[in-house]
């Protein structure tokens, strides 16, 4: 986001392909994350100590609530603003709201694996 701030308003984005709009309407707008991709192995959690991800989580999300809301009141809230890899183009709104949706759908994924015999 710091990046993109840099670059200002007029910076050119990424148009978003029909695939992509119906995708981001699904995942954005219905707020249902379809299961079934693997996440990357640069961001799977590998047998760190429940408390201590616990910590990074929280100043990681602070950390990218203040940079959505400086980039929010530098570029609008509505305009595309950064690319998600799969989804494409973002806007701050929309990334706030792809942030909710997937943390909702990792809290289910945590829930039913807890409830799985040991």
């Amino acid at each position: 986001m710091e990046r993109r701030r840099q670059k200002g308003p007029g910076a050119p984005v990424r148009s978003r392909t029909l695939r992509q709009r119906l995708q981001q309407f699904v995942v954005v707008t219905v707020g249902y994350f379809p299961p079934g991709r693997e996440s990357p192995a640069a961001v799977v959690p590998t047998g760190r100590p429940y408390r201590e991800l616990l910590t990074d989580l929280d100043r990681v999300f602070d950390e990218l609530d203040a940079s959505l809301t400086a980039t929010s009141g530098a570029l609008g809230g509505s305009s595309a603003v950064l690319d998600h890899p799969v989804l494409g183009p973002f806007s701050v709104n929309q990334w706030r709201r792809f942030h909710l949706v997937h943390t909702r759908h990792h809290a289910k994924q945590i829930r039913s694996r807890r409830q799985l015999p040991a």
